[in-house]
């Protein structure tokens, strides 16, 4: 599932740009598991991305390879 949304340009030189902070999570049917969206750290681009909290991007991205039967959450907040 990914999540997109346009988000107003920041001010001058501030430290972060993302004005909106929103987070997109996946909720499993067994109520606690959740799948966070992929994530790259902007100090070490090389480095593969890892799944967590992302708050300088406009588009987040949760992926669940092996999803379970049932009824999922989708909480963006």
């Amino acid at each position: 599932m990914t999540l997109v949304w346009d988000d107003p340009a920041s001010t001058a030189n501030a430290s972060l740009t993302l004005v909106n902070d929103v987070d997109l999570w996946l909720v499993a049917p067994d109520g606690t598991t959740i799948h966070y969206p992929w994530k790259l750290d902007a100090s070490s681009p090389a480095t593969a991305a890892t799944r967590g909290v992302d708050a300088t991007n406009n588009v987040e991205q949760v992926v669940v390879s092996n999803p379970t039967p049932g009824r999922w959450q989708v909480k963006v907040y």
